[in-house]
């Protein structure tokens, strides 16, 4: 999943931990759900420390599967992030699609940031289903730390000020991370409705 690292310890788990900012706001768009249910999008905007910027959007309402791993429960919703787009020195792609995780075991005190620093890994894997380790490994993940009720997984946040995207992991074919930190972040809520 996330190759885990703080400026001060590495922890191979899966993607990478770095400080950056939120910010929340509004956007004009309307978004269904096949279902019938309704769906929060949560659009995510970034730039990169030395250059670099993407986007993706989330959709908060996909289905989701439990596994355990070394540090408990981890929660997969594969497919949940659409018109992921990066552009930095070593990828470039638009319109991707690719899996979301959550770990609540990965807390960010654990993962090297200030005592008392809320909230627990969570993010972007590309291609979607991807798992680092495996066949079928990651090429780039994007680190988000989830503030959110934790107890109501595998049902997630809603909210944009429950997300702080804080940097990027690209992997070479040969597992080499290339680390960039988030010199800014913005999550928003698309609005939406209910298919009739």
């Amino acid at each position: 999943m996330f190759n885990i690292y703080s400026r001060r310890k590495i922890l191979k788990v899966g993607g990478s931990l770095i400080i950056g900012a939120t910010a929340t706001g509004s956007f004009p768009l309307i978004r269904t759900l096949a279902t019938g249910r309704p769906k929060t999008v949560l659009r995510f905007k970034f730039t990169l420390k030395g250059g670099g910027k993407g986007s993706f959007d989330f959709n908060t309402a996909a289905q989701s599967t439990v596994t355990l791993n070394t540090f408990g429960k981890e929660y997969s919703y594969f497919g949940a992030v659409s018109d992921f787009c990066f552009s930095g020195r070593d990828s470039d792609f638009k319109n991707e699609n690719a899996s979301w995780k959550v770990v609540p075991g990965l807390k960010a005190p654990f993962l090297g940031l200030p005592p008392y620093t809320p909230g627990v890994l969570s993010g972007v894997n590309y291609p979607n289903g991807c798992s680092t380790g495996t066949v079928n490994a990651c090429s780039i993940t994007v680190a988000v730390l989830y503030l959110g009720n934790l107890e109501q997984l595998p049902v997630v946040s809603t909210n944009p000020n429950s997300y702080q995207l804080i940097g990027i992991d690209i992997i070479s074919p040969n597992g080499q991370l290339n680390r960039i930190d988030a010199k800014y972040s913005k999550v928003i809520a698309l609005p939406y409705k209910v298919d009739k």
